[in-house]
């Protein structure tokens, strides 16, 4: 059975384009309970390092059914708390 798989090559085999596809409920500090996607997780993080408004902030986030959030969507609610 061939080489190590990556995650690009899964992606690729079941046709995964990337990005979040579940909403998230964000708000600032710890007060959020429930569960995260990780790929809700990673879009966090993507988002963080790409949003100056991100920057010294403590949030906390679960993922819920709503539609994921854009890139406007993360920037309003980073600003927001």
């Amino acid at each position: 059975v061939g080489g190590p798989y990556t995650n690009l090559d899964l992606a690729n085999l079941f046709k995964i384009e990337g990005g979040a596809e579940n909403g998230v409920d964000v708000a600032g500090g710890d007060v959020l309970l429930g569960d995260c996607k990780r790929d809700a997780c990673a879009e966090a993080v993507v988002q963080c390092l790409e949003n100056e408004s991100c920057v010294d902030l403590e949030f906390s986030l679960v993922s819920n059914e709503d539609t994921a959030l854009t890139n406007d969507g993360w920037s309003s609610a980073f600003t927001s708390m």
